[in-house]
């Protein structure tokens, strides 16, 4: 007998959290059914632009809507948050801005149904067209490239095509004169790399790339160290005087790929030492530099960096 109250009282209670349960749906539902005036984030798309014209500066693409509308769009705006109206540019080619309110019906016609607009922030969108151009700029490669141990680029990285034309409103488009690449990456290289590289997206529509990717290609290979011995030629030598110096050779060792190793070794190296604004009688000794080589070597180094020298004067 006990038992039988239990699971009677037990009943009784599920049945009533039921009915509960359907009592505060049928409220929540009937809530959602009735109409409210709520003010709704809106994304402007523009569409329809004059042609041969653009935006001279980015046009306004966000705007509040006070709407009339159910519970349920409101709802439903609040969780997916992609409330979205088009504008037809054509519809004001001859204004400098759109007034908002003074266009509800036209704003009206372009919101999806069960949505009607009452008041628009902010009043105006400013409308400022230019002339669309187009001219050819270089393009900028962004790169971050890295090589494993004892491998390196034989020449620079090429691409193509190296420029690109770009079309947009004639004031934007006069103050471009380069266009960047997203940043390429390549790390601890071991062999030739080439691909496909975008570039870099405009921050508006105000500006298209054509085309939008460039070709890159990187010949990588394995380097050594190759050295040879260069005289040292003389510049600037003040008149009636003869300088010597010590040594009159010296070694220059550099990087190269070994596809051109052998090939360094036959090349012409000029290394000098430029007696140019340099007080002879304060100075013993002087700088070398390397004023010629060939393109593919790197990372050389001259020995020793300077050298000695001691001045005779001749007789006038």
């Amino acid at each position: 007998m006990k038992n039988k109250k239990g699971n009677f009282f037990s009943g009784n209670t599920a049945i009533l959290i039921k009915c509960l349960g359907i009592a505060v749906l049928f409220f929540i539902l009937t809530k959602l059914s009735k109409t409210y005036t709520a003010t709704v984030p809106f994304k402007v798309n523009y569409t329809s632009f004059p042609e041969n014209r653009l935006p001279a500066i980015p046009l306004n693409n966000e705007i509040e809507i006070t709407v009339k509308t159910t519970g349920f769009n409101l709802l439903s705006a609040m969780i997916l948050q992609n409330n979205e109206i088009d504008i037809p540019l054509d519809n004001f080619q001859n204004q400098s801005l759109i007034r908002t309110n003074e266009n509800l019906a036209f704003i009206n016609s372009s919101l999806k149904e069960g949505y009607e607009a009452i008041h628009i922030r902010p009043d105006t969108l400013p409308l400022h067209f230019s002339k669309k151009i187009s001219k050819t700029v270089p393009v900028k490669l962004i790169a971050d490239i890295s090589f494993a141990n004892q491998y390196d680029a034989v020449e620079e990285l090429l691409i193509q095509p190296t420029s690109v034309k770009i079309i947009g409103a004639e004031p934007v488009v006069n103050e471009i004169s380069f266009w960047p690449t997203d940043t390429l990456i390549l790390n601890k290289l071991k062999e030739t790399a080439e691909g496909y590289i975008p570039l870099k997206n405009p921050d508006s529509i105000q500006i298209v790339t054509e085309p939008n990717t460039i070709k890159y290609l990187l010949v990588v290979e394995e380097f050594t160290e190759g050295v040879v011995t260069v005289p040292v030629k003389l510049l600037n030598q003040p008149k009636n005087t003869e300088i010597i110096i010590f040594p009159k050779k010296v070694e220059l060792r550099y990087q190269v790929g070994l596809s051109n190793y052998e090939k360094s070794k036959d090349e012409y190296y000029e290394i000098t030492a430029d007696f140019k604004d340099v007080n002879l009688s304060e100075k013993k000794s002087i700088d070398l530099k390397l004023e010629s080589a060939p393109p593919y070597i790197k990372k050389y180094k001259i020995h020793p960096e300077s050298v000695d020298f001691i001045i005779y004067k001749e007789n006038e």
